[in-house]
């Protein structure tokens, strides 16, 4: 099954009556016209999405249910999985959200089980606000915290381990200073 990465697309967003917040415009200063992205797995994983956000409130990797009911503002790019491939991603998902990998299927019905709350443990890798604000205004006050993320680099990174390193070789010479806008254009050259 395959997997997709959501690009979230201000501009459009903007265009379509979304005002751009002070964050998107702050990251479209370094990552032009995206400013979040979101990996969506499979039915097989109940289409639940993967990323790192402060916007709803988890300030850490989590899984989402996200019904992407405005479409408009998120453009998307499937990425061709083998079942085991996109396994391996969703192992490494699970542990950057800190969560057993059958957190979402109810043990009684073997069914999935979720609803659009974020889900995560309490070791979750945090999310880096002073490294992301260091890298989106070019002021390298400070580098990127290595034991906190962002959502494209924590996208990346379930991507890398889905794919193999050699399958994405560009996104992971880079993946330690990914934006959402890089990493929708190297997932388009891969797979689009």
């Amino acid at each position: 099954m395959d997997m997709k990465l959501k690009s979230y697309n201000a501009i459009k967003a903007q265009k379509h009556g979304k005002p751009l917040t002070f964050i998107d415009r702050l990251i479209l200063l370094r990552s032009f016209p995206y400013t979040h992205n979101e990996l969506e797995f499979s039915e097989r994983h109940g289409n639940i999405s993967f990323s790192a956000t402060l916007r709803d409130g988890a300030k850490c990797c989590r899984f989402k249910q996200i019904p992407y009911k405005y479409a408009l503002r998120w453009d998307t790019l499937t990425i061709p999985c083998s079942d085991t491939e996109e396994d391996a991603a969703w192992a490494e998902a699970c542990r950057m959200a800190d969560l057993p990998l059958k957190w979402h299927i109810d043990p009684f019905t073997d069914k999935i089980i979720i609803d659009d709350s974020p889900v995560y443990g309490g070791n979750a890798i945090k999310y880096d606000v002073w490294g992301q604000i260091c890298h989106i205004t070019k002021w390298n006050i400070w580098p990127p915290n290595p034991k906190k993320t962002w959502c494209s680099k924590a996208c990346a990174r379930v991507i890398i381990a889905g794919k193999g390193v050699a399958a994405v070789e560009e996104i992971y010479k880079v993946r330690a200073e990914m934006m959402p806008s890089p990493l929708t254009k190297l997932v388009k050259m891969y797979f689009g």
